[in-house]
């Protein structure tokens, strides 16, 4: 079995939206530090630490499913169609 990780990203990346964004950001909002903020990286990790293991699987679960929602082919054509039409 594959070894599994957990993202931990910049707020830079996960801006607040609304709708289903909003849901998963509520979700992620605990795994986001402030970009060069050592000290809000180590909470964040070790938050993710202290949960139980079906926990981080739910949560990874539920974000994998939006990073593919998000960054699929289709959305990404529509939105630089938007940008540069």
């Amino acid at each position: 079995m594959p070894k599994q990780k957990v993202l931990m990203t910049t707020k830079l990346f996960w801006p607040e939206g609304s709708g289903g964004e909003l849901a998963t950001y509520l979700i992620a909002k605990d795994m986001l530090f402030e970009a060069g903020n050592a000290k809000e990286l180590v909470e964040r990790m070790e938050s993710v630490l202290a949960m139980p293991r079906e926990q981080i699987k739910d949560v990874g679960l539920s974000l994998r499913g939006a990073m593919f929602k998000r960054f699929d082919p289709e959305t990404i054509k529509r939105d630089l169609m938007r940008v540069f039409s």
